[in-house]
């Protein structure tokens, strides 16, 4: 056993590495480019209930401490994913966590009920993208504590048992809040955070350099704030009695 193996909500990983929403498409493309073994847990690129062609380019681009993008979760929509993508699944010789998004609680529950399915047994984890900064209705369900509260809710009875994390977004006011709201609710872990809302414009056109104008800021400019945020998260949970 692995001296760095570590325990996520019940499920053992051999690391505490995990590949976030999108940065290993489905699961399966990440072997193109390291063993999925290096991970502790995959997560797939998010899912919604229909198909997303995803937002214009560019949708990446380059910072001086990082990286913006504005996929839009693009994604081929829950029954081609589960006919096509998810049988594969299974091979990958790591945890995977299923992430899901959607416009509307009806839209998560959709999804989330097909990965509680005994058909989506290879997916050990759920993880409900309430912030994703570059689409419209991304974060429509996830800066309200009373919204976000009734959609945890919901998931958790459409998905039984299965392990489920929520993904919080660090451009709101209160990330701590949104936290004990979504564990009272029946989460049983909190990703913080999703990518930073932010824009980069070219000096040359006077244009934002993606095509969605705003988007999502990854990298070693991030890790500062996450640390911040995970801190403030924990300390609230631990006030409020709520398990860490």
């Amino acid at each position: 056993m692995s001296v760095v193996a570590t325990n996520l909500c019940g499920i053992p990983l051999r690391n505490p590495l995990i590949a976030a929403a999108g940065t290993a498409g489905y699961g399966a493309e990440i072997a193109d480019v390291v063993p999925a073994s290096r991970f502790g847990a995959i997560t797939t690129k998010s899912i919604t209930p229909e198909s997303r062609a995803g937002n214009p380019p560019w949708r990446v681009t380059d910072l001086p401490a990082g990286m913006l993008n504005a996929i839009g979760l693009a994604n081929l929509g829950l029954d081609r994913f589960v006919d096509e993508v998810l049988p594969g699944l299974a091979d990958l010789d790591t945890v995977l966590i299923g992430s899901i998004a959607g416009h509307c609680i009806d839209d998560y529950v959709e999804v989330a009920t097909a990965f509680g399915d005994d058909a989506a047994a290879s997916l050990r984890l759920v993880e409900l993208n309430v912030s994703c900064p570059n689409t419209a209705t991304g974060r429509l369900l996830g800066s309200d504590p009373d919204d976000l509260a009734a959609l945890v809710a919901a998931v958790r009875e459409a998905l039984g048992a299965k392990p489920m994390l929520v993904k919080l977004s660090p451009g709101d006011s209160d990330v701590a809040g949104l936290a004990i709201a979504a564990v009272r609710a029946g989460a049983d872990g909190l990703t913080v955070a999703n990518t930073y809302p932010a824009m980069s414009i070219d000096p040359e056109t006077r244009r934002s350099r993606i095509g969605r104008a705003a988007g999502g800021m990854s990298g070693p400019a991030v890790h500062p704030i996450a640390v911040k945020l995970v801190h403030e998260v924990r300390a609230r949970l631990a006030a409020e009695g709520l398990p860490v």
